[in-house]
């Protein structure tokens, strides 16, 4: 008879909670991200529009559109961040 603490009976629980955990962490990567990119000047209202894109194209259930809007979305938010980091970087700002 097979133990109730057997590899087998646990994997499931221990995928579970390694699946937990990744998506807490990348939650808390994209919370950090999303705080740093929303400071910068102009980023607030471009991230707005994009907003409205994603939802319209949501809202027309258009997996396709959906997917792209997403990665522009994220993309520029990335562009933004490195503008952002080359801007300060390069002319000693703080």
């Amino acid at each position: 008879m097979e133990s109730v603490f057997s590899y087998t009976n646990l994997l499931p629980v221990a995928v579970r909670d390694k699946a937990y955990e990744m998506l807490r962490l990348l939650r808390d990567h994209i919370n950090r991200y999303r705080y740093l990119t929303i400071a910068i000047p102009g980023r607030h209202r471009a991230a707005s529009r994009e907003h409205e894109v994603l939802l319209e194209v949501l809202r027309a259930r258009n997996p396709e559109a959906s997917e792209r809007a997403m990665r522009e979305h994220v993309l520029e938010a990335g562009n933004w961040m490195m503008r952002r980091l080359r801007e300060t970087h390069l002319n000693g700002k703080t």
